[in-house]
């Protein structure tokens, strides 16, 4: 079974997790994130969630749209397991020499 590893793990601490969303800006050590930094870290977290999970957290609270960007990105964890999995039982089937495995090794490397 073939494995896939996401590099980067979600961010525990906010902190770690604004800088994560606001990209590699460099802050001195003592600096602080302001409210506004805030806000657009939050808009930009919401902008990344599909629209059915979006609907209901127009105007959520903070801890809410963090929850559910954690249950999201487990799902997608799992969608990627899947998907890992059926791939992997698809080229156990199939002639490692066909035209199809071919394409699909090339696909992935």
């Amino acid at each position: 079974m073939t494995s896939v590893t996401i590099p980067c793990s979600f961010p525990t601490r906010p902190s770690t997790l604004f800088t994560c969303l606001l990209g590699k800006r460099r802050r001195s050590s003592g600096s602080r994130i302001t409210e506004d930094e805030v806000n657009e870290l939050i808009s930009k977290l919401q902008s990344l969630l599909p629209e059915a999970r979006r609907h209901n957290l127009c105007r959520a609270s903070t801890s809410k749209l963090l929850k559910e960007t954690c249950k999201y990105i487990k799902s997608l964890h799992r969608e990627v397991d899947d998907l890992s999995d059926r791939l992997s039982d698809l080229m156990s089937t199939m002639d490692t020499n066909s035209e199809q495995a071919q394409i699909i090794k090339s696909l992935l490397s």
